[in-house]
């Protein structure tokens, strides 16, 4: 039901310290994340990172209910794929994330954080009872390492804004060792970072920097939140401060443009450029800025534009975005998390609007041309691809697209690439790859819109249903084997009479790797036979051709199976004495060359009734003596006869008794 169950904060210590993961509600359980962390356990990569901290007028609107809300129309994000970590962000004690922020950000590979935070006076009060011993700090840390890991996100922004007293201080240091040990115990991707506002004096005095007054609290956790009134050396100041930790530094930009470098707004872009010149992070606060800035009658049509503006002046300022998909299959039916209708298979099945960010897939909103950055190696079978869009039905307008899949040789083809022929060199030159509906020449290099030269290829299938057009794909060019396809991009073309703003619609993408059996190998190798010889026995096969004979009569002797019983009777071989050994070789010696017997070749045969029924069957091979020792022997019988007398016959003696047990040693 919609509406129900809904994500809450804790609003006080005592409630923190008696939370217990057992003694929730039943509907609890939808409150907790269900999708795990894409990609994790990766490292965070070795280059500034990008951190949006979300605070929509306090939080916990319409995104707190677990199965969504019927207004279509509320914030979401839809750049995941350049945002390194999220912060759900509220001024409540304990904010927890919501379900649904948790599983669209772990789908993307984003670790989501909460906030723990105590402000002004109450929250000097509440410091008094938070740090007021060692083991009570410990207590609350432990508590919301806790919490984390049972609503499955990834640990915790602390925000201490008020006075703190100077003998809690060390109290405090320890609350944040505890705590970012005990999440990093729970989850090792876990984060936990500390917001630049009270000083080592217990002041409340924000810093705008790195320095001695805030970096203790720094060395206690993962990171540091700068707070965003900072000026433009500060960056690389920051930086110095923090040596090889500078990446850990997130400056903060407030969205709003309180006193924050840049202006903020749409010119978030110049503090995040400087920032990354220093060399250290940046923090985004209140992105949501162009959703609450929008009239509400206007707000629907307007705030996805202002977003687009938004994230693409800092896409053009900052990193490249993160690989958001690395292994096949790979798929996505563009849903955004809200929507007005509800489609399968292209028909209608639901007209209600709503908006469920569980159900968000990578991607969502298309504004741009761009879709995914990939990382997707291309296997020897190649890759099938299908995607399906929407056709108007008005014979005088026609709406197409086309997919460009960007590839580049892998490390190892590139440097063979001058070694290679014509059409690895061909790829090399296009880079990208146009899967389209076109006329044209299937393999042929043409020119697109954007003037990038690409290989075409056509489909293998087309198929329509109630206006949607799938059209699927098989990428088996030869010269493309171990090429990676790093980005999938979008073409669209529209023909008609009215040509101005027009809507596309691209329902669903599917890429994975072709079936091995659909790929033409080389020549089949053929089959090797084994090969018949014939050699000498010597006389360790006469012994254990006679011994296995025995054991195999004896109903006295147990093994565990027909290996145990070949091993027992090798183990007697290499105990019997030389004079015995004589013998066996001596009797080797008298017969003919013979062909070698089967079962010496795999001695399981010659005991095989000694296996239980049902057991596993034992391919071994005959273990042989040393060969050092056969030559001796040999030598030895070569040189001296030995009298009939003095030689006893195996089949007149009493066999000796082989101890299972003692046939593991050795």
């Amino acid at each position: 039901m919609i509406g129900e169950p809904e994500a809450q904060a804790l609003n006080s210590l005592s409630s923190l310290l008696s939370w217990q993961a057992g003694a929730l509600a039943p509907d609890e359980l939808f409150c907790r994340g269900s999708v795990p962390l894409a990609q994790a356990g990766k490292p965070f990569p070795k280059r500034p990172r990008l951190l949006v901290c979300h605070d929509l007028a306090g939080n916990y609107g319409a995104d707190r209910y677990a199965q969504g809300d019927d207004d279509p129309c509320q914030f979401r994000l839809h750049h995941w794929h350049s945002i390194d970590i999220f912060v759900y962000f509220s001024h409540k004690l304990v904010a927890i994330p919501p379900p649904g922020w948790i599983n669209c950000a772990h789908r993307h590979g984003t670790p989501v954080l909460g906030t723990f935070i105590t402000e002004w006076a109450a929250g000097a009060l509440k410091c008094l009872d938070l740090l007021a011993t060692h083991s009570r700090a410990e207590q609350y840390a432990l508590q919301l390492s806790k919490l984390m890991a049972h609503y499955a996100f990834d640990g915790w922004l602390i925000n201490i804004e008020n006075p703190v007293l100077p003998l809690l201080l060390p109290n405090l240091q320890h609350f944040l060792r505890v705590l970012t040990a005990a999440c990093k115990a729970a989850n090792p991707n876990s984060q936990v970072i500390w917001y630049d506002a009270v000083t080592t004096q217990g002041l409340l005095k924000w810093q705008d920097t790195l320095n001695e007054l805030n970096a203790p609290f720094f060395d206690c956790c993962d990171a540091i939140f700068v707070n965003y009134t900072w000026k433009a050396g500060t960056p690389q100041q920051a930086a110095a401060a923090a040596g090889h930790r500078a990446q850990d530094v997130y400056m903060g930009i407030d969205v709003f443009g309180r006193n924050t470098f840049g202006g903020g707004g749409f010119n978030c872009d110049a503090a995040a450029s400087v920032a990354r010149q220093g060399g250290v992070s940046a923090a985004l606060f209140a992105p949501a800025w162009v959703w609450q800035n929008c009239e509400a009658g206007e707000r629907q049509q307007k705030w996805l534009q202002r977003e687009h503006v938004l994230w693409s002046t800092l896409a053009a300022s900052w990193e490249q975005p993160r690989v958001i998909c690395s292994q096949l299959p790979f798929f996505s039916n563009f849903d955004c998390g809200a929507g007005q209708a509800l489609y399968q298979q292209g028909t209608c099945i639901s007209n209600a609007p709503c908006m469920q960010f569980t159900g968000r897939m990578l991607g969502g909103v298309a504004l741009d041309m761009s879709l995914f950055v990939t990382r997707l190696t291309i296997p020897k079978a190649g890759v099938l691809v299908t995607y399906t869009f929407l056709q108007p039905g008005s014979a005088s307008e026609t709406t197409d697209f086309a997919l460009l899949l960007s590839v580049e040789p892998s490390a190892a083809d590139a440097g063979q690439a001058s070694s290679t022929g014509t059409s690895v060199a061909k790829v090399l030159e296009a880079r990208q790859i146009r899967l389209a509906g076109s006329k044209e020449a299937d393999g042929a290099v043409s020119s697109s819109s954007q003037k990038e030269h690409h290989i075409l290829c056509l489909p293998s299938d087309v198929s329509r249903c109630a206006g949607w057009v799938t059209r699927s794909f098989s990428i088996d060019y030869p010269a493309l084997q171990g090429f990676v396809i790093t980005g999938v991009g979008a073409e669209c073309s529209f023909t008609g009479s009215n040509i101005g703003e027009f809507q596309a619609h691209l329902g669903e993408l599917v890429a994975s790797a072709a079936a091995p059996d659909a790929v033409q190998d080389e020549e089949p190798k053929p089959k090797r036979r084994k090969k018949k010889f014939h050699r000498a026995p010597t006389g360790y096969n006469v012994f254990i051709r006679e011994r296995l004979a025995q054991v195999k009569q004896n109903p006295n002797l147990q093994f565990a199976d027909s290996k145990e019983a070949f091993k027992a009777v090798v183990d007697e071989w290499r105990n019997l004495p030389d004079e015995e050994r004589r013998h066996y070789l001596q009797q080797a010696s008298s017969l003919a060359i013979v062909p070698v017997d089967p079962a010496l070749e795999d001695p399981a045969s010659l005991a095989a009734p000694l296996s239980q029924p049902g057991s596993p069957s034992d391919d071994f091979k005959e273990l042989e003596p040393a060969e050092a020792e056969l030559q001796a022997l040999q030598t030895q019988q070569r040189g001296r006869s030995s009298s009939p007398a003095q030689m006893r016959s195996p089949l007149q003696q009493t066999p000796p008794v082989i101890d299972p047990r003692a046939t593991r040693s050795g």
